[in-house]
């Protein structure tokens, strides 16, 4: 039996709407204007480069410019954590119970997150092998899970 009102239910539903379409929206922008910054780059290099003006592309320079695009999507993947958290929430309070299909997703989702903002020259391997052990982890205990509750094939 649900524990949470009807109307509680309503604002969850039109909230958490809400900001999945203010994410996505957001998203598209984001997107755009990375697309059109990157190409941008991209034609700016080979012109230098056909000019004569650089000995050749550089693409560290090229990457270079993407921190700023690693770190919005690193923020989008932290609104997701927080939708899926209110999720857990939610399933919780209203049928007092844990729902680990979803915990495990969100966990999958904050390791994503964490290897976007691993700096790569400062991290040791063995920091790499652990964050790659947590994902595999993560992964084969989801697969374990939506096998054994009988849920469609990820």
């Amino acid at each position: 039996m649900s524990k949470l009102s009807r109307p509680a239910h309503a604002v969850y539903f039109w909230f958490e709407r809400g900001v999945a379409i203010a994410l996505v929206t957001t998203l598209m922008v984001v997107l755009t204007w990375a697309c059109f910054h990157f190409i941008r780059a991209i034609l700016s290099e080979m012109w230098s480069v056909s000019t004569g003006a650089a000995p050749h592309v550089d693409l560290h320079a090229l990457f270079s410019r993407m921190d700023l695009l690693r770190e919005v999507f690193g923020g989008f993947l932290l609104l997701l954590i927080g939708l899926e958290l209110m999720k857990t929430v939610v399933m919780y309070l209203d049928e007092q119970v844990l729902h680990w299909d979803v915990v495990i997703p969100v966990a999958l989702i904050a390791v994503a997150r964490h290897t976007l903002e691993i700096d790569l020259t400062d991290t040791t391997p063995g920091a790499m092998l652990g964050t790659g052990a947590v994902i595999v982890a993560l992964a084969v205990a989801y697969f374990l899970l939506r096998r054994s509750t009988g849920g469609p094939p990820p």
